[in-house]
């Protein structure tokens, strides 16, 4: 069985003073063992995450990384930076980064081998949008994604998180129904399984990522996903503490 993540999200919300009080209130919930909660803030949080992480039984994540090592390289953010502050897993590829940031797939694969390299976590994130989907495209475009990030040995392999977001459900409210989550997660298994072996696609945790909420946590467990990329639902520290121990009672953990 992958390892099961419940991965908060903040995009550009929260201080440094508020992400603080948000840790210090995480650190009074009562958290799933079975699930390793991980919280992705903006670059100037991450140390009060960081100083927080401990007590509230999360781990840090970044939201973003280069895709160099260090350099000439104004306003960017390097892995050896990110280890400095104990982060363990990274976001790569989110949708908001290709399409408002104009990052390629190309840029993405460079920073998935970067991150291995330096052995932080990348999650991978992948994903259609509405146009892609309505022109029944959406395996053409996962493919696509999976193969620009992808080339790696079957070690390198097992050491990512992958995370379905269709791009027509962040932000939205709409979230992808059962039928087409599974859809998703099945193909992505079984291109894992396929490039690799089944035991490393079954290792590799695929979460599930758009709209996720308290409301919706219980429907989306019952299909085939490890875990969920929250967004929204993820600033108020209570709530995301529900919703992580509302996924652990659907699976059952």
């Amino acid at each position: 069985m992958a390892q099961q993540l419940m991965i908060a999200n903040w995009k550009m919300n929260k201080t440094h003073d508020q992400a603080k009080d948000y840790m210090d209130i995480l650190a009074q919930e009562r958290l799933p063992s079975q699930v390793e909660v991980v919280i992705c803030p903006p670059f100037t949080a991450l140390g009060a995450v960081a100083a927080g992480a401990k007590a509230s039984l999360s781990m840090v994540g970044a939201q973003n990384c280069s895709w160099a090592a260090s350099g000439a390289l104004t306003g960017e953010i390097s892995p050896e930076m990110l280890m400095a502050l104990t982060v363990k897993y990274v976001l790569v590829g989110h949708s908001e980064r290709r399409s408002l940031f104009g990052e390629s797939d190309d840029i993405v694969a460079r920073k998935v081998q970067l991150l291995l390299q330096s052995a932080l976590i990348p999650v991978l994130c992948l994903g259609e949008t509405e146009q892609e989907r309505d022109g029944n495209l959406t395996e053409e475009v996962l493919r696509r994604q999976l193969d620009a990030a992808l080339p790696l040995t079957s070690d390198e392999a097992s050491k990512i998180v992958i995370a379905y977001e269709p791009v027509w459900a962040i932000g939205t409210s709409r979230t992808a129904n059962g039928e087409q989550v599974t859809a998703a997660m099945q193909l992505i298994r079984h291109y894992l399984a396929t490039k690799y072996t089944a035991a490393t696609a079954e290792a590799i945790p695929i979460l599930y990522g758009g709209s996720v909420n308290l409301g919706n946590i219980a429907s989306l467990a019952e299909c085939p996903i490890d875990g969920a990329l929250v967004g929204g639902a993820s600033l108020n520290p209570q709530d995301f503490a529900n919703l992580t121990r509302s996924f652990a009672v659907a699976k059952e953990l």
